[in-house]
C-alpha cells in the first residue's frame, strides 16, 4: 500500500545549494513533467537544466523565489528562496512510497551527508489537519467541527480554525518551520535555536538518535499513520513543551521582523507614505529588473507605481527609472 507523505527541509544557502537542490530532486519518487520557473511562475512541460539554470539565476540575483515542480496535485516539488533568512525550504508531497522505512533511510543518507537547519516527515493528511484554516476541511476527516476553536482573523475579515488547538501545528518564519511530528531532524543550524543536548535528551518518543554529522533524529511514534492516537497526539505536546517550541518560534519570528525591517534593499516591493506629486498619501512601489520581471530593490531598473489618496482610491499609476527617482 501506498502511503502519501510531506517532507520539508531547510538548508542555510551557499554556493552548493543549487547541487542540494539537484541532490533533493534525485531521491524523489516519482519523475515530474511539469515546472513552474522563479521568474514566470507560469507552468511549462519539465526540463531539469533549464530549472536548474533558471534557479541558479534567482540565486545569483538573491531574489526571494519560489518555483515548483509537479507530476499533478498528489506528488510535488515546491522550492522557496528567503533573501531575508537567507534560507532555503524544500516542501515534497507525494503518494509514491511503499515503504516508509525505506523512504525514510534515504532520507536519512541525503541528511546525513548535508547540513540542514531542520527537516520533517508526516502524513500528508497529518500536516492538513494541522495546518487547515476552513472548518469544511476537518469535515472530510471525520471530525466533529462544532469542537474546533476558531478565531477571528482581521487579515481575511472571518473566522478561521485556530490551529494552535492541534499539537501538530507549526509555524514557519523565514523558511524555518517549528512543530512537532511523526519524524523530525535537527542540524547544526538549528542548535541556536534548541541545543543539540536539549534535543538528544527528549526520551519521550520512539526513537532518538543522533547521525554521524550531528543531526538529531527524533521519531515520536512508531507508525506514521497513529498521528490522531492519544499516544501520538500525547507525545506532540510533550516534545513542544519539552522543547519550548513555541517560545522559541516567537523568539525567530522577532528576530526574522527585525532583521527584515533593517534591509529594505532586498525587497521587490516598498510601501512609502507621505506626500505625493499627484496629492496622495502612499505610494505602493513594485520593483522590475531591465526585462520587466519582479526583483529586488537593489538590483531594479525601474518601478511601477500606485498612488492613493487618504480615502483609498488609486489617483495615480505609472512608471519611473530607478536612477531618475
Amino acid at each position: 500500500m501506498k502511503s502519501s507523505l510531506f517532507f520539508l527541509i531547510s538548508f542555510r544557502s551557499n554556493e552548493s545549494s543549487v547541487q542540494y537542490i539537484t541532490s533533493i530532486l534525485q531521491i524523489a519518487p516519482f519523475l515530474p513533467t511539469k515546472m513552474s520557473l522563479p521568474a514566470t511562475h507560469k507552468k511549462t512541460k519539465y526540463n531539469e537544466t533549464i530549472f536548474i539554470e533558471s534557479i541558479n539565476e534567482a540565486y545569483k540575483a538573491k531574489n526571494r523565489f519560489n518555483a515548483g515542480i509537479s507530476l499533478d496535485l498528489d506528488n510535488s516539488i515546491r522550492i522557496r528562496f528567503d533573501c531575508i533568512s537567507e534560507i532555503t525550504t524544500i516542501i515534497l508531497r507525494t503518494d509514491m512510497v511503499k515503504d516508509i522505512n525505506e523512504y525514510s533511510e534515504v532520507i536519512d543518507s541525503f541528511i546525513g551527508s548535508h547540513n540542514i537547519v531542520s527537516a520533517v516527515l508526516r502524513s500528508r493528511a497529518d500536516s492538513h489537519i494541522n495546518s487547515s484554516l476552513e472548518s469544511e476541511i476537518y469535515k472530510s476527516y471525520g471530525i466533529d467541527t462544532d469542537k474546533l476553536k476558531m478565531t477571528y482573523s482581521p487579515a481575511l475579515h472571518k473566522d478561521i480554525v485556530d490551529i494552535e488547538q492541534f499539537s501538530g501545528h507549526g509555524h514557519e518564519y523565514g523558511g524555518i518551520l517549528f512543530t512537532s511530528a511523526f519524524l523530525m531532524w535537527y542540524g547544526d543550524d538549528f542548535f541556536r535555536f534548541i541545543s543539540q543536548d536539549v534535543l538528544q535528551n527528549f526520551s519521550d518518543c520512539w526513537t532518538n538518535e543522533t547521525l554521524k554529522n550531528g543531526t538529531v533524529k527524533i521519531q515520536l511514534y512508531e507508525n506514521i499513520e497513529d498521528y490522531q492516537t492519544e499516544l501520538a497526539i500525547n507525545r506532540q505536546w510533550a516534545f513542544r513543551e519539552y522543547a519550548k517550541m513555541d517560545q522559541v518560534a516567537d523568539n525567530w519570528h522577532t528576530e526574522y521582523h527585525a532583521i527584515a525591517s533593517a534591509d529594505h534593499s532586498s525587497a521587490n516591493m516598498e510601501i512609502l507614505t507621505g506626500t505625493f506629486p499627484h496629492g496622495g498619501v502612499r505610494q505602493v512601489r513594485l520593483y522590475l529588473d531591465k526585462g520587466g520581471q519582479t526583483t529586488a530593490k537593489k538590483n531594479a531598473a525601474k518601478y511601477v507605481y500606485k498612488e492613493y489618496d487618504s480615502s483609498g482610491k488609486v489617483i495615480a499609476e505609472g512608471e519611473c527609472d530607478t536612477e531618475s527617482d
